[in-house]
């Protein structure tokens, strides 16, 4: 698995996923605070079996989720085109399967650090809330997940 995520300009970002031969690029946008959301994705796996984040992309939105098994993850991402309103509310629009595939929890967490690294170092902590609005650098989970790697 790799994981990056670059800021593209003033509230947008791109984020990509590989896995193998495979990968997917997701547009995401200030609306939704998304490389807190995968982090918190990945260090949810310690207590839950599936966590999920949204890259949303205006329109649109791109559904990452990660399901654990032993010490494997399963890698799911669907794209769900714009959101249909119906009498209950919004729901998402219609589902789309764009990628899947299995990595480890290690890789996992590496990857993402690795991408807070790189995010952190290009741009810094003033540099980020400049950048994407109206969200701080996940400043927490960077460092949850700096203890989990330097754990494993």
């Amino acid at each position: 698995m790799r994981f990056t995520y670059l800021l593209d300009g003033s509230g947008w970002a791109t984020a990509s996923i590989e896995l193998g031969d495979r990968h997917v690029d997701m547009a995401a946008s200030y609306l939704r605070d998304s490389l807190r959301e995968i982090a918190l994705a990945v260090l949810a796996l310690d207590e839950v079996d599936e966590a999920t984040a949204v890259f949303e992309s205006e329109p649109g939105e791109h559904h990452v989720t990660l399901t654990r098994y032993g010490l494997g993850i399963r890698v799911r991402v669907s794209w769900h085109a714009d959101a249909v309103v119906t009498s209950g509310g919004v729901e998402n629009g219609p589902e789309r399967l764009v990628l899947t595939g299995e990595t480890t929890l290690v890789e996992a967490r590496a990857q993402l650090l690795d991408a807070l690294d790189v995010v952190l170092a290009a741009h810094g902590r003033e540099g980020y809330r400049r950048m994407w609005i109206e969200h701080d650098f996940p400043s927490a989970e960077h460092d949850a997940l700096r203890a989990r790697v330097t754990e494993a």
